[in-house]
């Protein structure tokens, strides 16, 4: 699911405060910065939406209080097509069944195929989280795409991930049917996160992964 969010300016984010006046300040995905006004008019839209907003970090500068923004679907209020896998974590995934060899790192794996429009969508942010961790997890993408319709895809759009193709059969075993699908394990391959689109969600697997890095050390 994807949120859309207008933002409103004003010239009330670019205004000096009033001495000893503590301003509010949010940092919302996608990295704008918006006042605590506007804030709160996003967080009633997406509420609106079928949303969930939450604030889950926050740095003082004097007088400045800076809050990172995280969205999530409110699954309560809408379908989930992603209940099954949902109901796994803290299960085992199956390495295996997609061949994927465990290196001691926590392994991103993202469900997807060449012609999903929110798969595509999503290649940005999956770049950007691959890019960040490189060198600390996995990252796999899988799909039931040819390697050939792969290659010929990544020309033009690159996924800067390990990609496993042709995996039509294995992903009928598994049982995947929406897409795209992401999910994080640890390094033994237990599932610790699975949701959609990361365009929203990226803040949560980030979370998740500082945490799995910082218990490997």
């Amino acid at each position: 699911m994807s949120f859309r969010i207008i933002y409103i300016f004003t010239l009330a984010i670019f205004a000096l405060p009033l001495m000893g006046q503590e301003v509010k300040l949010y940092q919302m995905p996608g990295n704008q910065i918006i006042s605590h006004e506007i804030y709160e008019n996003v967080a009633t839209e997406i509420v609106e939406q079928k949303g969930i907003i939450m604030l889950y970090d926050s740095i003082q500068r004097n007088d400045t209080v800076f809050y990172r923004v995280g969205i999530k679907p409110d699954y309560s209020k809408q379908r989930n097509p992603y209940a099954k896998f949902m109901q796994m974590i803290g299960e085992d995934f199956p390495l295996d069944l997609f061949n994927i060899k465990p290196n001691g790192q926590p392994i991103f794996v993202n469900f997807w195929f060449t012609s999903c429009p929110p798969c595509i969508k999503e290649i940005p942010v999956l770049n950007e989280l691959a890019g960040k961790y490189d060198d600390k997890a996995q990252f796999v993408a899988i799909t039931f795409n040819t390697q050939e319709q792969v290659d010929k895809f990544l020309e033009t759009r690159p996924i800067n991930f390990n990609h496993i193709t042709n995996q039509k059969s294995a992903l009928g075993s598994f049982g995947v049917r929406s897409y795209p699908m992401n999910m994080l394990l640890d390094k033994n391959g237990k599932i610790l996160y699975v949701d959609g689109m990361l365009n929203y969600t990226l803040w949560e697997v980030e979370m998740l992964l500082d945490k799995e890095i910082k218990a490997k050390k």
